[in-house]
């Protein structure tokens, strides 16, 4: 659950609005809905989780540096003694997660132009308990 929780907060919804978002690799400034705010170099923008080892918009989970991503994978898969392990095994890790929650509708994949690989949650996956 943690994915999702940290996917929805970064805005990582693949809602029908943010489909050219994706696949035009986070432009913001490629034509948008007209019901959409304006968006800047500053702006808060949805991220998506990517297959990539770099990117600028959206967020590659495996990388040199230490992530959210490699942080949860630790967190999870591995205690002290094999913390050299995670990153031989991290890829691995990912790719049965994300396909594993893919295969339950709670995520979905799609991939830029560039032919990378993104995730997000189903907007079929959100559901409102309480009804009003």
């Amino acid at each position: 659950m943690g994915i999702i929780h940290y996917m929805r907060q970064k805005g990582g919804i693949l809602h029908p609005s943010t489909k050219q978002y994706i696949e035009q690799d986070g432009n913001i400034f490629l034509q948008r809905p007209t019901f959409m705010p304006n968006m800047g170099p500053a702006s808060l923008k949805p991220s998506y989780p990517i297959e990539a080892r770099t990117h600028q918009q959206f967020e590659p989970v495996i990388l040199k540096n230490s992530t959210w991503w490699e942080n949860w994978a630790f967190k999870n898969f591995f205690d002290m003694q094999e913390a050299t392990l995670i990153g031989a095994q991290a890829p691995a890790i990912y790719q049965h997660t994300f396909n594993t929650l893919v295969e339950f509708g709670l995520l979905g994949d799609r991939h830029t132009n560039k032919n990378a690989k993104v995730w997000g949650i189903e907007t079929a996956a959100i559901h409102n308990r309480y009804r009003y």
